[in-house]
């Protein structure tokens, strides 16, 4: 059984490729260019820090297999 557990500052590099993958295959077809041109590894990498705070992960230490912002009792994030 997996464990939601708060997400560790040395997780972000790991967490950010997650992010940026599972974006660029799921929204890069949808967005306009000048957004898919915006979301490289380091912007995602970015934004995370920032969120991390409000990031709860699943899967082993140090190599999470998702994550979920939560912000204000709204989901704002989940891969």
């Amino acid at each position: 059984m997996m464990q939601v557990r708060p997400a560790d500052a040395g997780e972000v590099d790991h967490l950010a490729q997650l992010w940026h993958d599972a974006w660029h295959g799921s929204h890069a077809s949808l967005a306009p260019p000048e957004l898919v041109r915006l979301r490289t590894l380091p912007n995602f990498r970015d934004r995370l820090a920032v969120m991390l705070p409000d990031i709860s992960v699943v899967g082993p230490a140090g190599a999470p297999l998702g994550f979920c912002a939560v912000r204000a009792l709204t989901i704002t994030h989940n891969f």
